[in-house]
Formats: C-alpha cells, sequence, structure tokens
C-alpha cells in the first residue's frame, strides 16, 4: 500500500480516538487520485471513487491463469445506501504467488454471514509500464496488489449483505492451511 499503509492502519487503529492519521492519509490519496485525471482511465478513476467499498466481504474469487484473467466479487455498501456486489475484471492480471495465497487465505475466512476480514481500503495508481495497480488492504492489515492491463468493473444491486454459500470461496486458488 502507498497511501493506506500498514503502519498507519495500525496507528489508527491503535487509537480510534485519533483519526488524524486516517484523515491525512485519506487527503494525500485524494490529491494523488485527482493528479491521475487524464493518466488512469475514466472506469479506474470511477472506481476510486465508488462510495461504500470500504467494509466489502470476498464473495467469490475466480482466476484464469492461462487467460491471465482475475475476476473478484466483493459484497458492498451499507443500510443507508444499500448493498451491492463489485465485480472486479483484470485483464491480462498478474498476481505474485505470495499475494494470491493472501486473497486465498480471505477468502477462506469469509464463511457464509460470518467473516474475519472485511476491506479496509484500495488504492488504484498506474505503473511506468502503463499497466494499472490495484491494492487492498483488509482489516487486520492484511493486504495485496493485482497489476493488470485492464481494469473493468460493475456492480449489481444486492438485497443485504448476507452473502451466498459456498464451500470455497476462491476455487482453483492456491491451498490454504486453515487455522480454524
Amino acid at each position: 500500500m502507498k497511501f493506506f499503509t500498514v503502519d498507519s492502519y495500525n496507528s489508527w487503529y491503535d487509537s480510534f480516538e485519533d483519526y488524524s492519521i486516517l484523515k491525512n492519509a485519506s487527503e494525500e490519496y485524494w490529491r494523488f487520485v485527482e493528479s491521475m485525471q487524464g493518466i488512469l482511465p475514466t472506469e479506474v478513476l470511477a472506481l476510486a471513487r465508488l462510495p461504500g467499498v470500504d467494509d466489502g466481504l470476498i464473495v467469490r474469487v475466480k482466476h484464469d491463469r492461462d487467460k491471465r484473467v482475475l475476476v473478484l466479487t466483493l459484497r458492498c455498501g451499507d443500510l443507508q445506501m444499500g448493498y451491492y456486489d463489485l465485480i472486479l475484471t483484470y485483464e491480462d492480471a498478474e498476481i505474485s504467488h505470495g499475494d494470491e495465497c493472501t486473497l486465498a487465505r480471505l477468502a477462506h475466512t469469509t464463511k457464509y454471514s460470518r467473516y474475519k476480514s472485511d476491506l479496509y481500503r484500495h488504492e488504484v495508481d498506474m505503473l511506468d509500464d502503463g499497466r494499472i495497480e490495484h491494492r487492498l488492504i483488509f482489516h487486520p492489515g492484511i493486504w495485496f496488489v493485482v497489476r493488470c492491463k485492464t481494469l473493468r468493473w460493475d456492480k449489481l444491486n444486492r438485497p443485504n449483505r448476507e452473502l451466498p454459500r459456498f464451500l470455497n470461496r476462491f476455487p482453483g486458488g492456491p491451498p490454504v492451511v486453515s487455522s480454524d
């Protein structure tokens, strides 16, 4: 993470009374997003500004390694705005083995309506080689990065935050050693 770092997360989390750390990171990130106007694709900038993504839960992950496509579905929103599935499609996707294992662990912790990790913040960026970088940090300070040529997203309205029951939220993903 570049703006919402694990250190800033830990500092904020350890002192709920002091929101200056989160406020400073947010202000710096929003200045950065505005500076990326005309550099990042419009759709990616719209994702950065999409309300309700924080506290998102992993619904499903699909990774077609041969086609280099990763699809991550998150249940987002809240009672006031309503709930939706955010379907992120990364084309010509690259995720390190370690980050893929982290994603698999996070997906594994979301069982039925119980969960151990929800999304804290996410960041979009453009790499020097023109690829898009999407960084996601989950509670409690666990993060991973996906790099891709194209990042598309879609929203599907949902009636509530309740997740569908899947035996495995990341079929074909790396094996997860369960601590449950």
